[in-house]
């Protein structure tokens, strides 16, 4: 599955924390991989992630789980970008009902995506009462200045797994 996002990069200054090339400028708006910590582009529930940001002020996250002898399952999470420092994003998680939407198989289903939902506030719900953070933070590594590939991220934070629950 190929997703491409159109995107307008932003920002001029240069050698900010998460660049690995001098020649990249600021930016957060773009399109960013999902890098685990050894490297490699799922994370421990085999999805593979997607991040658009777009405007500086929200963030759409793909998830997106292959299966051998079925069509694959889609998460699809949006929300808003509550402050930035550097390339360290806060993201928040509410509204519910605008953080997740799931596709499963192919086509919508609506008791899955209502069942989903479910799962995911109640995790968050936890999270929240155990860290007493309400947003999680999204490191970026922006690596190029192409509008369409513009780094990896990864997610910081003990305890985070950016499905929230919903692959179980």
């Amino acid at each position: 599955m190929v997703m491409t996002f159109v995107l307008a990069a932003c920002g001029n200054s240069k050698g900010s924390s998460g660049n690995s090339d001098e020649d990249v400028e600021y930016a957060i708006i773009g399109n960013y991989v999902y890098q685990n910590a050894d490297g490699g582009n799922t994370d421990e529930d085999g999805v593979a992630w997607y991040l658009y940001i777009d405007a500086e002020t929200k963030f759409h996250l793909v998830g997106v789980k292959n299966y051998e002898n079925a069509a694959p399952s889609i998460r699809i999470d949006e929300g808003q970008v509550v402050s930035v420092n550097g390339y360290s994003l806060d993201c928040a998680f509410v509204p519910y009902q605008m953080f997740t939407q799931y596709l499963h198989h192919g086509s919508a289903d609506e008791e899955i995506t209502s069942t989903v939902k479910s799962i995911t506030q109640e995790t968050i719900s936890e999270y929240i009462d155990k860290t007493g953070d309400e947003f999680f933070t999204i490191q970026l590594n922006r690596t190029s200045n192409d509008v369409l590939n513009s780094g990896t991220f990864s997610v910081s934070g003990e305890g985070i797994s950016l499905g929230w629950g919903s692959w179980q």
